[in-house]
């Protein structure tokens, strides 16, 4: 007997901390490594909603300096929340 895996959603990351390196301002990352990733919801300062959080740590490559960034994921079909 096999087993039906599921398929996948689509993900669509919405939004990264910080969005290049604190120390020189390099957008330019290398070596992720140390990827977590949870299943928390919320809402980003925008309005838009997220269903996961990734942190990772990576490389600047212009000074080498180590860091980690944090990405907010959602769904690719999630609509974005709609302020009055």
């Amino acid at each position: 007997m096999t087993k039906k895996r599921k398929k996948r959603e689509a993900i669509e990351c919405i939004q990264v901390r910080p969005p290049a390196c604190p120390k020189c301002g390099c957008t330019d990352r290398t070596n992720t490594d140390g990827v977590k990733k949870r299943d928390i919801a919320g809402k980003t300062v925008d309005g838009r909603l997220f269903t996961q959080v990734k942190w990772s740590y990576c490389n600047c490559r212009k000074c080498n300096q180590r860091y980690a960034f944090v990405s907010y994921l959602a769904p690719a079909s999630a609509p974005a929340e709609k302020t009055d």
